[in-house]
């Protein structure tokens, strides 16, 4: 089991660049990748969607890189003639009044915007490169999968705590299974023989059919029957390698549903105590699971 939350970093230095990778990653319905990544190296993006998906199947996943390119490039200047024309032509008319002393300095033109505009060709990225950016992303999401295993395996034992006391309230609701329908049975005669006091007479026969009937009415076997299969395919789920939490989740749902029918049903007061109990346990369950993958 691996959490959703995880954090990893990596960084890959050769001659020609310096590669580095953050990963983020946290809950999410599905798998949602977003990307920072620099424009050189844009034509890989589909590549490294496919090659994250292959290894993280939920979650939002925020992944930065930062890639310094250390080849020499060629750099273009480029003057702004008509500007430094203008400026010139100004500074002549302005000597007269001693406004300016001195001619232009390139110190000068440097300092004023748009007047000399300096460009560096970039090349695209090559294949070592490439390689240095997987290598990187490999690393960092290998470290973010050991933070979501470590988050894994302490959600599992919580999961496990909440899952135990829920079927502890289970196994308490099928022990008075045979008192709630002797409960149930002694109040349905208490309120005939208070009928029977008067002038009102009820067959025999119609009695034991009413009781029949509202025995069927509350039973809940089916319901506990069902929470124990819930439970035992939830306990398989969880030993299950790769991601379970889908899964997890929709049991969680099942089991809530059938606890809630179940409180519906009986209205024996320990009982239905009983199954609010299990149902605030399950609802707890869910919130955990749905940190899984």
């Amino acid at each position: 089991m691996r959490s959703m939350t995880g954090y990893g970093q990596a960084v890959v230095e050769s001659r020609w660049c310096r590669v580095s990778v953050t990963v983020r990653t946290v809950n999410h319905k599905i798998l949602d990748i977003a990307l920072r990544l620099p424009e050189a190296y844009r034509q890989e993006e589909a590549r490294i969607r496919e090659h994250i998906g292959l290894q993280l199947k939920r979650g939002r996943v925020e992944i930065r890189f930062d890639i310094e390119d250390r080849r020499q490039h060629d750099a273009q200047i480029e003057l702004n003639r008509t500007l430094i024309d203008q400026l010139s032509s100004a500074i002549k008319s302005w000597k007269g009044t001693g406004v300016v002393v001195g001619e232009l300095t390139l110190r000068d033109l440097i300092r004023i915007p748009d007047a000399i505009r300096i460009t560096t060709e970039q090349a695209g990225a090559d294949s070592e490169m490439v390689e240095q950016l997987f290598s990187a992303l490999d690393e960092a999401l290998a470290t973010a999968g050991e933070a979501r295993h470590f988050e894994g395996e302490k959600l599992h034992h919580r999961i496990s705590e909440l899952l135990g006391v829920m079927s502890t309230k289970v196994s308490a609701i099928e022990a008075q299974e045979s008192e709630i329908v002797k409960d149930l049975s002694d109040r349905y005669n208490q309120r005939l023989g208070e009928l029977e006091l008067g002038d009102l007479r009820v067959e025999e026969s119609r009695i034991a059919q009413e009781i029949a009937l509202m025995i069927e009415k509350a039973d809940v076997r089916e319901e506990i029957d069902r929470l124990h299969t819930h439970v035992e395919h939830f306990k398989a789920a969880m030993r299950q390698d790769g991601p379970v939490g889908r899964r997890l989740d929709f049991l969680t749902q099942e089991m809530f549903r059938e606890l809630t029918t179940l409180a519906t049903k009986c209205r024996h007061t320990s009982v239905t105590q009983l199954a609010i109990d299990g149902k605030l346990h399950c609802e707890q369950i869910r919130e955990q699971v749905q940190n899984l993958e």
